[in-house]
This record gives structure tokens, sequence and C-alpha cells, in this order.
């Protein structure tokens, strides 16, 4: 009896196995060209620009549900994208239109501190920014910046400042997570990740001008405001860092930056 009972287990047991296994590998295959079938697509993530001149990524999600209807965004991988197109810092898509070139090769010196210049670190954990002192031609470049303004909303608009050091990095407001002495500081942040992307609203800047204060040669600029007032970048006593002023809609001298060469005319909404 046990011999009979093994005889017709066994086999069986490698027929259910064999089943299994040609079960799992016609659900890989099938995943595969999924995967495949969305790569060849000519309007993937693949395509969609994370660059200064234009951002493609609108920071909706499309993991669960579909995308904004009014962002007029493409659902690609779980991201709500502009292909094609650039997305506004509400996350909106323009399609006919770049990120408008304000200025660039601009260095930007502090008022309070008019030695001292930003800069973005070439070696850094965190990459929070700094300013130096350091002759302009010592920095390499570090020290020099180009602004763009993001489409959308012209009475209230919202920017990049870039490296032009190092193209695909931007200026952005960020929570230090208590790595430094401050709630808030101003880091280099890179535009193409390799996981989730930013999302505009967290690193476009409000830029403005402090003609309206007796300043016509400064600006303040700081986060995108988009819940509160902006996040001033600003210098503190004892560092070199640059930090976020949170405490009042503004920072003092210590957070007002003169442009080198100025900004064009009339290009920066008052303060």
């Amino acid at each position: 009896l046990a011999g009979n009972m093994s005889s017709n287990v066994i086999p069986a047991i490698f027929a259910a196995l064999a089943a299994f296994a040609g079960t799992a590998a016609e659900t890989n295959s099938t995943l595969r060209a999924v995967a495949a079938e969305q790569l060849s697509e000519p309007s993937t993530l693949s395509t969609v620009k994370y660059e200064q001149r234009c951002y493609g990524y609108t920071g909706y999600s499309c993991l669960v549900g579909s995308c904004p209807s009014n962002s007029s965004s493409t659902c690609k991988l779980g991201s709500c994208v502009c292909t094609p197109g650039c997305s506004s810092h509400d996350g909106s898509c323009h399609e006919a239109t770049e990120n408008t070139v304000i200025a660039t090769g601009f260095r930007l010196t502090n008022v309070k501190w008019p030695r001292y210049s930003l800069y973005v670190q070439r070696i850094s954990g965190l990459n929070q920014m700094k300013v130096t002192n350091a002759f302009e031609f010592l920095n390499l470049g570090q020290d020099k910046f180009s602004l763009y303004q993001l489409p959308g909303d012209a009475q209230e608009p919202k920017f990049f400042l870039g490296s032009d050091k190092w193209a695909d990095y931007v200026a952005t407001i960020r929570a230090t997570t208590g790595t430094t002495f401050g709630l808030w500081g101003l880091y280099a942040t890179r535009l193409q990740t390799t996981v989730v992307p930013w999302k505009p609203q967290d690193i476009a800047l409000t830029v403005c001008s402090l003609k309206s204060r007796g300043r016509p040669d400064a600006i303040m600029f700081g986060s995108a405001g988009m819940v509160g007032s902006p996040i001033w970048a600003y210098i503190k006593h004892g560092s070199w860092l640059v930090y976020g002023y949170s405490h009042s809609a503004y920072p003092g001298e210590g957070g007002y930056w003169i442009p080198e060469p100025a900004l064009p005319e009339g290009s920066l909404p008052d303060c």
C-alpha cells in the first residue's frame, strides 16, 4: 500500500511544481512585456525634462486614481508629468513654453556682509549652501547663478535659482531635519533624482526686489510660500552656512542680496 501511495503522490507533487513554475514564468513574462511596452512609448518618463529651463514633473501622483484634469498632465509610471511641456510651481503643464531666462552668470553678495558671496560647495554631505569671501577667480564658477521664471501666474511668479557650474542643480529652501543649528536651510538640490522627483512647489523660489524699501539694487529670495509666508535665505552670525528665516516678512540685511551684475529692471515683483 505504501508503495502504491508513493507511486501516486510523488508524480502528482512533481506535476504541481511544474504547473506552479509555468504559472510564475508566465506571470514574469507578462510583467516584462508590460514594462517593455511602457518603456518603448515615446512619451515616457525618459522624455520628461528635469532641467533648470524646464521641469516636467507636476508633483501629482497617479498610483491611485488619475491625474488632476486641470493639470493637463499625463500619467506615466505612477507620476503625473508634462509630455510635452514644463510644469508651473502649482503643478500645471504648459506645452508651448520653457522657463523664462531672467539673467545668467551673476553673483549674489550679502548686504550685511558685502565681502561674502553665495556659492555651491563642491563636496558636501548635505549640500547646504554657504558664503565665501574668497577672490572670485578662486571659486571656479561655483558662485555664478542663473535665474529662470517658471510658467504660470505672472502676478505671483516663481523662479528657479540655478547653479551655472552644475546645470542640474537649483537652490532650494528645505528643512534641516536637525542636522544644523536652524530649522531651515538653503540647499543645492539636484533636479534629476533616482527616486521620487521633487515637487515643483518644494524647489521653486519666491524672488522679489527691495526697490520699494529703498534698496533697488537688492533682492530677497526664499521658499515658494505655498503655505504661509516665504522662508527667506539669510546669513546668521557665527556661520558661513546659509539658513532660512521664517520669523517675519523681512529677514533684515542678512537676508538681502545684491546680484552682480544687476538683474534687468522690472524683471522681479516688489517684496
